[in-house]
């Protein structure tokens, strides 16, 4: 991309909150930075950019509340800066507004037709543009809220199934590119049906409580991911780890559940609530997981036991979760999932 631009941060003037607004403003015009940074200024923290080229780097970083971006600039079209924007899957729900100093009604309407919000004109009214500005951080304020309970678990407070699915494919990409381990943890309650039979759903929906927190506990880097997978039974998404320290986490996570002391009168694996873990790791050396056989150590070819990926790894982690049942539950079994390059015709 060549030499970053000048990036500049104005010291904001807003009431110190608990989470202060970011804004990213994209502009190498004079009049614009100075008077919408005096203006934003008033609200949280902007960050002024020079050069749209490096606006996806930068709003990647800096994670603003709301982009303003300069319609016609030299680096680049605006246009086709919102259009990389909206691209990104972790940027595509930002506002973004276009700054223009002409009422062009086809460029607006092919502004809005690419994913910008609105639209402030030059010259730049003070009150008209903070009034707009507080409008999109509400808007925007009230759909992360929505977004963020669609993606939790309303019981346990976890990432629920969906989020689950989405991060096990970027995950088992970025292990596929980067060469690095990626393990799974499957994990359930040891009869749970008997718990619920017996003390009730009040405290079954505790004991599932207590083994979210367990989970999110265990699993606190920042890459982890501790889900609800259906039910009483979790998932929890660990990259960059190798089989040996995700077998060593749940036994931990084992322990810690049953040192809880629940009690659990209809179990006949202990006297207490108890879990059952199965632990399967990604090991990719090859150039691409997609399209190709696979080996697993439980059975000599993972191709016959699954069928597609990364559904493989998920599936390896049932497996060995199954075993760990059947072993007399309370206990981890890992199973190692290795992808490798074969030839079609030489696997049976």
């Amino acid at each position: 991309m060549g030499t970053m631009a000048n990036i500049t941060s104005f010291p904001s003037t807003a009431p110190e909150t608990r989470a202060r607004p970011r804004f990213l403003l994209v502009s190498d015009d004079r009049y614009s930075v100075e008077i919408l940074g005096r203006i934003l200024n008033l609200l949280g923290e902007v960050v002024f950019l020079d050069n749209a080229g490096d606006a996806l780097e930068v709003a990647g970083a800096l994670r603003p509340d709301v982009i303003l971006l300069e319609l016609e600039t030299p680096e680049m079209d605006g246009f086709a800066v919102c259009v990389a924007l909206k691209a990104a899957p972790e940027l595509a729900d930002i506002p973004i507004l276009f700054v223009t100093a002409h009422g062009d009604v086809d460029k607006e309407n092919r502004a809005l037709d690419l994913g910008a919000i609105d639209f402030i004109h030059k010259p730049v009214s003070l009150p008209v543009v903070r009034a707009r500005i507080c409008v999109h951080l509400a808007l925007k304020h009230k759909n992360d809220e929505l977004l963020e309970m669609v993606r939790l678990d309303g019981l346990t407070g976890i990432a629920n199934r969906r989020v689950f699915d989405e991060m096990m494919d970027t995950e088992w990409r970025r292990a596929s590119r980067a060469k690095v381990p990626l393990s799974l943890l499957l994990v359930d309650l040891d009869l749970f049906k008997p718990y619920n039979d017996r003390y009730g759903h009040i405290l079954g929906d505790d004991c599932l409580k207590l083994v979210a927190g367990v989970l999110s506990t265990a699993a606190r880097r920042p890459g982890d991911l501790s889900a609800r997978y259906g039910g009483e039974e979790f998932a929890v998404i660990l990259p960059n780890t190798n089989a040996d320290q995700a077998l060593s986490l749940a036994s931990r996570v084992c322990r810690q559940v049953a040192a809880a002391r629940i009690e659990h009168a209809d179990s006949h694996v202990a006297a207490i609530v108890t879990v059952s873990i199965g632990v399967a790791t990604l090991v990719m050396d090859c150039e691409d997981g997609r399209g190709l056989w696979m080996e697993c150590r439980l059975c000599g070819n993972l191709e016959r036991c699954f069928s597609s990926l990364p559904q493989a790894l998920v599936d390896a982690a049932d497996q060995a979760l199954q075993e760990a049942k059947e072993g007399g539950r309370n206990r981890a079994c890992d199973v190692v999932v290795a992808v490798r390059a074969f030839p079609a015709p030489d696997v049976p």
